[in-house]
């Protein structure tokens, strides 16, 4: 018997020992936790934060609405208001709360523009103004763009378009709007970070689970006979424990493990996507801008040279078709500025939904010229390192149904009463599982080795496609700067020239008009080709940045 004990004491601290991976998972922990502090998502007011959370109230957002404000003035609500989304994401408020903005900008105060230049959200404001007062309530601007103040100082611009901060506190994006701010907001407010990092938090939480024991069983048993009688009482007691075979502990939780650096790997993968969708988002927000600037100086120079032909025409050295061809120039150019209006207001749209805001919160301007990101110098995430995971996980998974066939023990100890001697009423015991069935353990290991086949084809294609994009935006990206180049340095200075040569020659009267319309068309495409380039530049700069494993956009304030 002290022999078979001897034996049997080191396979039982094999199978109950703590299983490798400790340290794997308490790093993994130590990773979470950093990726929590740097951006926590704030749902609703109302709604739980998370396990443990304690309900403020209710929820303010409807299916599809967007976020409601906090009790204390958050986006769309007020002090003790409820603050409230309507399906789709207007803002809506209820009395003691701020007001919200209906379409139009009202009540709460119509957003508009300064003194000698009211935007009001109507087609074809102000030359250079921003849209204010549409749907969802934006501020209206200033000539010249710049985002006018509200009354009351709710989110907006104070007067003389200097931003004013969201009630209860918005994020800091810059004025201008800052490209690098802009995607560091995105990265702490953005609703799927916080689904993807809760995931990776329920993948962490899996490794405990599966390298855990199973828990003791405690059994009793009496001799029911004996209770009203003359015998003895006789009962048993026994506790037993179930330990699986050496290194079946192990896989499982290296499997787990391996799950949760995939995931790990996904809730990095999905910030670089986010932070190149922050950065295209800009770039349509700035090219929107920048397109109202040229339409409303070319729609002034267009006015002038009607002026120009109405003289002419007065005079009689021109002639009608010339004062009409420069009328429907003027119309063409007041209906492409209600398209740009409409493309400036669905790239705000877009930044608020990156930032999780209401979809009209106001936006600082834009910057007046776009300048080239400087890519970060560190790399945040190995977009190839979800599938290697993947991959250490099957192997994993396929060990771990291999050594199914080995059998489990179970450890028993226990007292029984019926026996006279105590030598003989306390005993202990081992039970081994038998694995005869051994046509479902099969099977899983086939299951298991075709999951690891599957992950390694996986595992090469995304290293054929990385390969692949990354070569082709490296090469977008040197199209996109030789453009850019072109358009500086040759294609505006030719336009420029070309249209100040035909009006020459028309006040001279050795032009035909229609040479000037033609030179002026020209110059209006160039000048828009030009801010297009730059921002063509900038995203393309932003998908090489996210294929290479880097966060886009540069760093804040950076030229």
């Amino acid at each position: 018997m002290s022999g078979y004990r001897l034996a049997l004491f080191p396979l039982l601290s094999l199978a109950a020992c703590a299983p490798p991976g400790l340290r794997d998972h308490d790093a993994m922990v130590a990773a979470l936790r950093s990726a929590e502090r740097e951006g926590r998502f704030e749902p609703a007011a109302g709604a739980v934060s998370g396990p443990g959370g304690e309900p403020s109230g209710r929820s303010g957002g409807e299916p599809g609405g967007g976020p409601g404000g906090k009790p204390g003035g958050g986006p769309g609500g007020g002090p003790g208001g409820r603050s409230g989304s309507k399906p789709g994401g207007e803002p809506g408020s209820k009395p003691g709360g701020e007001p919200g903005s209906k379409p139009g900008g009202e009540p709460g105060g119509r957003s508009g523009g300064e003194p000698g230049g009211r935007s009001g959200g109507e087609p074809g404001g102000g030359p250079g103004g921003e849209p204010g007062g549409g749907p969802g309530g934006r501020s209206g601007s200033k000539p010249g763009g710049e985002p006018g103040g509200e009354p009351g100082g709710r989110s907006g611009s104070k007067p003389g378009g200097e931003p004013g901060g969201e009630p209860g506190g918005g994020p800091d994006l810059g004025t201008p709007l800052d490209r690098a701010a802009l995607v560091a907001a995105v990265l702490a407010r953005n609703p799927d970070l916080e689904t993807a990092r809760q995931s990776w938090r329920g993948a962490v939480a899996g490794y405990p689970a599966a390298v855990a024991l199973a828990d003791p069983m405690l059994s009793y048993e009496l001799a029911p006979f004996s209770v009203a009688s003359d015998m003895p009482f006789g009962q048993r007691v026994q506790i037993s424990q179930k330990l699986p075979f050496p290194g079946k502990r192990g896989l499982a939780g290296a499997a787990a493990l391996a799950g949760a650096e995939a995931a790990r790997a996904d809730y990095g993968t999905l910030r670089l996507g986010l932070a190149e969708a922050a950065v295209h988002a800009f770039d349509d927000y700035y090219v929107a801008a920048r397109a109202m600037e040229v339409n409303a100086h070319h729609r002034a120079m267009v006015a002038q040279i009607e002026a120009s032909a109405t003289a002419q025409y007065t005079a009689g050295r021109a002639g009608q078709q010339d004062v009409l061809e420069a009328e429907g120039e003027v119309i063409g150019l007041d209906r492409e500025r209600l398209m740009l209006e409409t493309q400036q207001r669905a790239a705000a749209v877009r930044i608020n939904r990156l930032l999780h805001r209401p979809p009209g919160a106001v936006l600082p301007p834009p910057p007046e010229l776009l300048a080239a990101a400087r890519p970060a110098a560190a790399i945040a995430q190995d977009l190839k390192a979800a599938a290697e995971a993947r991959v250490r996980e099957r192997t994993a998974e396929l060990a771990s149904a291999e050594r199914a066939f080995y059998p489990d023990l179970e450890l028993m100890a226990g007292y029984d009463s019926m026996f006279d001697a105590w030598q003989h009423q306390l005993t202990l015991g081992v039970a081994i599982e038998i694995p005869i069935e051994r046509r479902g353990r099969h099977g899983s290991v086939e299951r298991a080795r075709a999951g690891l086949a599957a992950a390694t084809a996986a595992l090469a294609s995304v290293e054929d496609v990385l390969a692949e994009d990354r070569q082709r935006a490296r090469q977008e990206v040197d199209e996109a700067r030789a453009a850019l180049a072109l358009y500086e340095q040759r294609a505006v200075p030719n336009a420029r020239a070309r249209t100040d040569a035909a009006l020459a020659g028309f006040a001279a009267g050795q032009a035909a008009f229609s040479s000037v319309m033609t030179a002026e068309r020209a110059l209006r495409e160039i000048e828009l080709g030009l801010e297009r380039a730059r921002a063509d530049l900038d995203r393309r700069t932003a998908t090489l940045d996210r294929l290479s494993g880097r966060i886009a956009g540069g760093e804040r304030g950076a030229p």
